[in-house]
């Protein structure tokens, strides 16, 4: 199978799998979870309490976690000391 076709029938299988729950990047960027399924059209949660419509074919891949979230690690810096004076 030739490698265009093989990510077609991927990307194909990738749109029949999405479940409500998963999240998932648009083709256009858009990071959300899917909140429900309605035949081609998809409602998205893109951030706390807004929900958009989306194509299922606009769905370019799920967001994959390697685990718990967890927030990247700032090291503090340390407080600069002002020149003395004297």
């Amino acid at each position: 199978m030739r490698p265009q076709r093989r990510r077609a029938v991927e990307h194909q299988r990738l749109l029949q799998d999405i479940e409500v729950g998963d999240e998932i990047v648009s083709t256009g960027g858009l990071f959300g979870v899917i909140r429900s399924i309605e035949d081609a059209e998809l409602h998205v949660e893109v951030a706390d309490g807004v929900v958009v419509r989306m194509s299922r074919r606009a769905v370019a891949g799920l967001v994959e976690r390697d685990g718990p979230e967890a927030e990247p690690e700032i090291e503090a810096a340390e407080p600069e000391t002002p020149p003395d004076p004297s």
